[in-house]
Protein backbone atom coordinates (compact mmCIF):
# COMPACT_ATOMS: atom_id res chain seq x y z
CA UNK A 1 0.00 0.00 0.00
CA UNK A 2 2.99 2.23 1.32
CA UNK A 3 4.55 1.52 -2.56
CA UNK A 4 1.51 2.43 -4.71
CA UNK A 5 0.85 5.62 -2.38
CA UNK A 6 4.22 6.43 -2.97
CA UNK A 7 4.50 6.07 -6.89
CA UNK A 8 0.82 8.29 -6.82
CA UNK A 9 2.55 10.80 -4.80
CA UNK A 10 6.05 10.81 -7.26
CA UNK A 11 3.18 10.86 -10.71
CA UNK A 12 1.60 13.92 -9.04
CA UNK A 13 4.79 16.03 -8.08
CA UNK A 14 5.96 15.37 -11.72
CA UNK A 15 2.63 16.57 -13.48
CA UNK A 16 2.79 19.59 -11.00
CA UNK A 17 6.55 20.29 -12.25
CA UNK A 18 5.64 20.11 -15.57
CA UNK A 19 2.19 22.05 -15.69
CA UNK A 20 0.53 24.67 -13.20
CA UNK A 21 -2.54 27.08 -13.44
CA UNK A 22 -2.52 30.44 -12.17
CA UNK A 23 -4.30 33.50 -11.07
CA UNK A 24 -2.41 36.50 -11.24
CA UNK A 25 -2.99 39.84 -8.89
CA UNK A 26 -3.99 41.38 -12.17
CA UNK A 27 -7.18 38.95 -12.93
CA UNK A 28 -5.22 36.82 -15.79
CA UNK A 29 -5.56 32.93 -15.39
CA UNK A 30 -2.91 30.97 -17.23
CA UNK A 31 -2.44 27.30 -18.06
CA UNK A 32 0.97 26.65 -18.76
CA UNK A 33 4.15 23.98 -18.73
CA UNK A 34 6.90 24.97 -16.67
CA UNK A 35 9.15 23.27 -19.88
CA UNK A 36 8.88 26.35 -21.88
CA UNK A 37 6.72 29.26 -20.37
CA UNK A 38 7.59 31.97 -23.33
CA UNK A 39 5.85 29.59 -25.66
CA UNK A 40 3.78 27.22 -24.31
CA UNK A 41 0.50 27.69 -23.05
CA UNK A 42 -3.56 29.83 -22.65
CA UNK A 43 -4.13 32.91 -21.17
CA UNK A 44 -7.74 34.31 -20.02
CA UNK A 45 -8.23 37.70 -19.63
CA UNK A 46 -9.94 40.52 -19.16
CA UNK A 47 -6.54 41.85 -17.59
CA UNK A 48 -3.85 44.24 -18.84
CA UNK A 49 -0.95 41.58 -19.68
CA UNK A 50 -2.71 38.92 -20.98
CA UNK A 51 -5.25 39.97 -23.68
CA UNK A 52 -6.99 43.22 -24.80
CA UNK A 53 -9.58 44.21 -22.74
CA UNK A 54 -12.84 45.50 -24.47
CA UNK A 55 -15.57 45.73 -22.00
CA UNK A 56 -15.30 42.89 -19.77
CA UNK A 57 -15.16 40.11 -22.90
CA UNK A 58 -12.49 37.48 -22.59
CA UNK A 59 -9.76 36.99 -25.19
CA UNK A 60 -7.37 34.10 -25.56
CA UNK A 61 -3.34 34.09 -26.86
CA UNK A 62 -1.25 32.32 -26.65
CA UNK A 63 0.96 33.34 -23.83
CA UNK A 64 4.56 33.74 -26.19
CA UNK A 65 2.84 35.82 -28.14
CA UNK A 66 1.98 38.09 -25.19
CA UNK A 67 6.30 37.77 -24.14
CA UNK A 68 7.45 38.48 -27.67
CA UNK A 69 5.30 42.00 -27.26
CA UNK A 70 3.01 40.39 -29.83
CA UNK A 71 1.21 43.27 -31.93
CA UNK A 72 -2.88 43.35 -31.65
CA UNK A 73 -3.01 41.54 -34.40
CA UNK A 74 -0.79 38.58 -33.90
CA UNK A 75 -1.88 38.42 -30.80
CA UNK A 76 -5.31 37.33 -30.62
CA UNK A 77 -3.93 34.67 -33.37
CA UNK A 78 -4.36 31.81 -30.78
CA UNK A 79 -6.24 29.36 -32.84
CA UNK A 80 -3.89 26.90 -34.98
CA UNK A 81 -5.31 24.55 -36.81
CA UNK A 82 -3.52 20.99 -36.85
CA UNK A 83 -3.94 20.35 -40.61
CA UNK A 84 -5.36 22.45 -43.83
CA UNK A 85 -8.62 20.93 -43.12
CA UNK A 86 -9.21 20.73 -39.67
CA UNK A 87 -11.42 23.20 -37.99
CA UNK A 88 -9.86 26.07 -36.17
CA UNK A 89 -13.13 27.94 -35.05
CA UNK A 90 -16.26 26.28 -34.70
CA UNK A 91 -19.79 28.13 -33.72
CA UNK A 92 -22.25 25.27 -33.23
CA UNK A 93 -26.26 25.04 -31.40
CA UNK A 94 -28.01 21.89 -29.94
CA UNK A 95 -30.55 20.53 -32.06
CA UNK A 96 -29.50 23.14 -34.92
CA UNK A 97 -27.87 20.48 -37.14
CA UNK A 98 -24.20 20.02 -37.55
CA UNK A 99 -21.51 22.86 -37.45
CA UNK A 100 -23.13 26.29 -38.00
CA UNK A 101 -19.51 27.84 -38.50
CA UNK A 102 -15.98 26.96 -38.94
CA UNK A 103 -12.55 28.07 -39.84
CA UNK A 104 -10.49 25.13 -41.84
CA UNK A 105 -6.40 25.60 -41.48
CA UNK A 106 -6.13 26.82 -45.10
CA UNK A 107 -8.08 29.97 -44.23
CA UNK A 108 -11.41 29.33 -45.83
CA UNK A 109 -14.48 30.00 -43.60
CA UNK A 110 -17.83 28.26 -43.94
CA UNK A 111 -21.24 29.46 -42.63
CA UNK A 112 -24.25 28.80 -42.60
CA UNK A 113 -25.73 32.42 -43.12
CA UNK A 114 -23.61 35.82 -42.87
CA UNK A 115 -25.39 39.10 -41.45
CA UNK A 116 -23.67 42.67 -41.25
CA UNK A 117 -24.73 44.95 -38.33
CA UNK A 118 -25.08 48.54 -39.22
CA UNK A 119 -23.18 51.45 -37.66
CA UNK A 120 -26.87 52.49 -36.06
CA UNK A 121 -30.27 51.75 -36.94
CA UNK A 122 -30.92 55.02 -39.16
CA UNK A 123 -29.15 57.02 -41.12
CA UNK A 124 -24.97 57.49 -40.01
CA UNK A 125 -24.51 61.57 -39.34
CA UNK A 126 -23.91 63.21 -42.46
CA UNK A 127 -24.96 60.55 -44.68
CA UNK A 128 -25.69 61.22 -48.41
CA UNK A 129 -27.43 59.50 -50.79
CA UNK A 130 -25.74 57.56 -53.33
CA UNK A 131 -26.39 59.13 -56.93
CA UNK A 132 -28.18 56.73 -59.29
CA UNK A 133 -25.89 57.83 -62.36
CA UNK A 134 -22.60 57.57 -60.45
CA UNK A 135 -23.58 53.97 -59.07
CA UNK A 136 -23.94 53.29 -62.98
CA UNK A 137 -20.43 54.72 -63.90
CA UNK A 138 -18.74 53.18 -61.02
CA UNK A 139 -20.24 49.36 -61.90
CA UNK A 140 -19.18 49.87 -65.32
CA UNK A 141 -15.92 50.04 -65.06
CA UNK A 142 -15.53 47.35 -62.68
CA UNK A 143 -14.19 44.26 -64.18
CA UNK A 144 -14.61 40.78 -63.00
CA UNK A 145 -11.56 38.21 -63.23
CA UNK A 146 -10.76 34.38 -63.55
CA UNK A 147 -7.64 33.50 -60.93
CA UNK A 148 -6.19 30.43 -61.67
CA UNK A 149 -5.43 28.08 -58.43
CA UNK A 150 -2.27 29.18 -57.04
CA UNK A 151 0.13 26.37 -56.70
CA UNK A 152 0.46 24.43 -53.31
CA UNK A 153 0.90 20.90 -51.50
CA UNK A 154 -2.23 19.13 -51.62
CA UNK A 155 -2.67 17.09 -48.07
CA UNK A 156 -4.14 13.50 -48.28
CA UNK A 157 -6.98 13.88 -47.75
CA UNK A 158 -7.77 9.78 -47.43
CA UNK A 159 -6.55 9.98 -44.02
CA UNK A 160 -8.08 13.30 -42.85
CA UNK A 161 -10.76 12.24 -40.08
CA UNK A 162 -12.56 15.54 -40.90
CA UNK A 163 -12.99 15.08 -44.36
CA UNK A 164 -15.85 12.93 -45.37
CA UNK A 165 -15.37 9.64 -47.69
CA UNK A 166 -17.72 11.20 -50.33
CA UNK A 167 -16.51 14.79 -49.96
CA UNK A 168 -13.18 13.98 -50.72
CA UNK A 169 -13.43 13.04 -54.68
CA UNK A 170 -14.84 16.87 -54.78
CA UNK A 171 -12.70 18.38 -52.67
CA UNK A 172 -9.64 16.81 -54.89
CA UNK A 173 -11.14 18.70 -57.74
CA UNK A 174 -11.37 21.80 -56.08
CA UNK A 175 -7.77 22.48 -56.47
CA UNK A 176 -7.66 22.81 -59.75
CA UNK A 177 -11.14 24.92 -59.94
CA UNK A 178 -10.48 28.93 -61.22
CA UNK A 179 -11.84 31.42 -58.57
CA UNK A 180 -13.51 34.65 -60.40
CA UNK A 181 -13.68 38.04 -58.21
CA UNK A 182 -12.98 41.39 -58.79
CA UNK A 183 -9.08 43.20 -58.45
CA UNK A 184 -8.29 44.77 -55.75
CA UNK A 185 -6.51 47.52 -57.69
CA UNK A 186 -9.27 47.87 -60.11
CA UNK A 187 -11.51 48.72 -57.17
CA UNK A 188 -9.23 51.25 -55.54
CA UNK A 189 -8.79 53.07 -58.86
CA UNK A 190 -12.84 53.10 -59.16
CA UNK A 191 -14.52 52.72 -55.98
CA UNK A 192 -12.10 53.30 -53.12
CA UNK A 193 -14.92 53.44 -50.60
CA UNK A 194 -15.20 49.66 -50.92
CA UNK A 195 -11.69 48.72 -50.62
CA UNK A 196 -9.59 48.38 -47.12
CA UNK A 197 -5.96 47.97 -46.49
CA UNK A 198 -4.84 45.28 -44.35
CA UNK A 199 -1.59 45.23 -41.64
CA UNK A 200 0.06 43.14 -44.34
CA UNK A 201 -0.34 45.71 -47.36
CA UNK A 202 -2.88 43.79 -48.99
CA UNK A 203 -5.79 44.96 -50.67
CA UNK A 204 -9.69 43.78 -49.13
CA UNK A 205 -12.71 44.18 -50.95
CA UNK A 206 -15.87 45.40 -49.33
CA UNK A 207 -17.92 43.16 -51.09
CA UNK A 208 -21.14 45.07 -48.83
CA UNK A 209 -20.15 48.03 -50.25
CA UNK A 210 -20.35 46.92 -53.93
CA UNK A 211 -23.08 45.18 -53.54
CA UNK A 212 -24.86 48.70 -52.00
CA UNK A 213 -23.79 50.42 -55.48
CA UNK A 214 -25.22 47.48 -57.48
CA UNK A 215 -28.75 48.12 -55.74
CA UNK A 216 -28.11 51.44 -56.73
CA UNK A 217 -27.42 51.25 -59.94
CA UNK A 218 -30.06 48.49 -60.32
CA UNK A 219 -32.78 50.80 -59.64
CA UNK A 220 -31.38 53.82 -61.87
CA UNK A 221 -31.17 52.05 -64.92
CA UNK A 222 -35.03 50.45 -63.62
CA UNK A 223 -35.72 53.93 -63.17
CA UNK A 224 -34.47 54.67 -67.10
CA UNK A 225 -36.15 51.52 -68.20
CA UNK A 226 -39.80 52.96 -67.21
CA UNK A 227 -39.07 56.21 -68.84
CA UNK A 228 -37.97 54.77 -72.32
CA UNK A 229 -41.15 52.48 -71.61
CA UNK A 230 -43.68 55.16 -71.32
CA UNK A 231 -42.05 57.45 -74.22
CA UNK A 232 -42.77 54.47 -76.46
CA UNK A 233 -46.58 54.03 -75.20
CA UNK A 234 -46.90 57.54 -75.38
CA UNK A 235 -45.19 57.68 -79.38
CA UNK A 236 -46.88 54.60 -80.25
CA UNK A 237 -50.76 56.34 -79.57
CA UNK A 238 -49.59 59.79 -80.84
CA UNK A 239 -48.73 57.62 -84.27
CA UNK A 240 -52.19 55.60 -84.43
Amino acid sequence: MKKVLFTIAIALLAIAVQAQIKMHSNGRITFQTLANTNTEGICIGPAPGCSVVINGNVHFHEIGLFEKNATNYERMNGAHAINPYSTSWIVSYPNWGDINFFVYGNGDAYAMHHYTITINSGHAKGSESIDGQEAISIISRLNGYYFEPEEQEIPDLDNNENVAPEAIEAMYADFEKRTAALSGSNLEEVFPEAVRTDQKNRLCIDYQSVVTMLVEAVKEQQREIEELRTALEKDGKNNE
